[in-house]
């Protein structure tokens, strides 16, 4: 996905960009709800990176 390419880019691990790509879509999907479709994503990723940014600096600049 584009998400893991863009975390692969900042030289993040493969390993560790899959399991952040997969931990982001599954808040995206929680927090958008039943339905979900990959369109729906861009709506809701700046708001659940900025709850992972708090947490520990995962994504900078993503």
């Amino acid at each position: 996905s584009g998400l893991v390419a863009g975390l692969l880019a900042q030289d993040m691990p493969a390993f560790d960009a899959a399991a952040a790509a997969v931990w982001t879509h599954n808040e995206v999907a929680h927090a958008f709800g039943p339905g979900m479709i990959s369109e729906d994503m861009p709506e809701l990723l700046p708001g659940i990176l900025q709850r992972l940014d708090k947490r520990g600096k995962l994504f900078q600049g993503v």
